[in-house]
């Protein structure tokens, strides 16, 4: 694995790019002092790179800081870029991501120092709180960089068995997320287990019943077609109390009632939300769900999903 620096970002300032102006200036500050250039000249270039700099400043305490920053890239191609952005007006909002490079489409996220909130899917949090299993242990359909499964630990007290396809993805997530909160849970981290596997293999073989299942697959910001298979679904219906599927961006090209239609008709429990632009649905064939949320911007879908 091919690990190296890289700092410029298109979502956040780099922090050697406000050092890089600011010893430049420095710099020309010293330069001028020595070879004592017309005042006309000195004023105009001092006020460029003080404009810079402000705008480098008011950029990084609005948009956020990149203050570390890795290039992954495995023989096979895959390529990521974990990145932390620091918030200096709102530090609880600093965060750790991986995403493709030239792409929106985050994989994982997760906050540096907030342990209260998930920021990836914190709709599944509240919903979980509301349908708390009694088995607590989860197994977790799709891996990232570990941030379901170390929220599930932290916030619910819940163990996950995460499955992975992509190796490089299990590195990162041991690497780069499950010492984020280490000093946090301690010797609790070893509850989370990090399987490579294919999901959809894996389900099949599995004989051990979990509390809950999170299906949460997707090929850059699509949902894994396989997930609506009618056998894949029984399966796993009959390993867990509740099943939690992310359904992923009503935006997408996906047609999303489709999938909705094959989980309605082979669980005996289902309900479906969309929050946020994402759809959620939890379905059961062991226990009633709990749908009282109270949550603003949350629709429970009926019939129209494009309402």
């Amino acid at each position: 694995m091919k690990i190296k620096p890289f700092w410029i970002t298109k979502t956040s300032i780099g922090y050697k790019k406000i050092l890089f102006f600011l010893s430049s200036f420095i710099i020309w500050l010293i330069f001028n002092l020595v070879f004592k250039l017309p005042l006309e000249i000195f004023v105009v270039i001092t006020l460029v790179f003080i404009n810079i700099i402000l705008i480098l400043v008011f950029l990084g305490l609005t948009k956020g800081i990149t203050v570390f920053q890795k290039e992954i890239i495995e023989k096979n191609k895959e390529h990521f870029i974990v990145r932390d952005r620091f918030f200096p007006l709102h530090p609880s909002k600093s965060l750790r991501t991986i995403c493709q490079p030239k792409s929106n489409v985050s994989y994982s996220s997760i906050y540096l120092k907030n342990h209260n909130s998930w920021l990836y899917l914190d709709f599944i949090r509240k919903l979980i709180k509301k349908n708390q299993p009694q088995k607590r242990s989860a197994l977790v359909l799709g891996g990232g960089g570990a941030v379901i499964p170390l929220e599930l630990l932290t916030s619910l007290e819940i163990s996950s068995d995460v499955v992975e396809i992509s190796p490089i993805m299990i590195k990162v997530a041991k690497k780069y997320f499950l010492p984020l909160r280490k000093s946090f849970l301690g010797s609790k981290i070893s509850k989370i287990k990090l399987i490579q596997a294919d999901a959809f293999a894996y389900t099949s073989q599995n004989k051990k019943q979990y509390g809950l299942i999170i299906v949460d697959l997707f090929v850059d910001h699509l949902i894994v077609p396989k997930i609506k298979n009618s056998i894949f679904i029984k399966k796993i219906l009959a390993s867990s109390e509740y099943v939690i599927v992310n359904f992923g961006l009503k935006k997408s090209s996906i047609d999303h009632r489709s999938f909705f239609e094959k989980y309605i008709k082979i669980a005996r429990y289902t309900q479906i939300y969309k929050c946020k632009g994402n759809f959620i649905g939890i379905f059961s064939n062991k226990k009633k769900i709990n749908n009282q949320l109270n949550e603003k911007n949350i629709f429970q879908y009926k019939v129209d999903i494009n309402s």
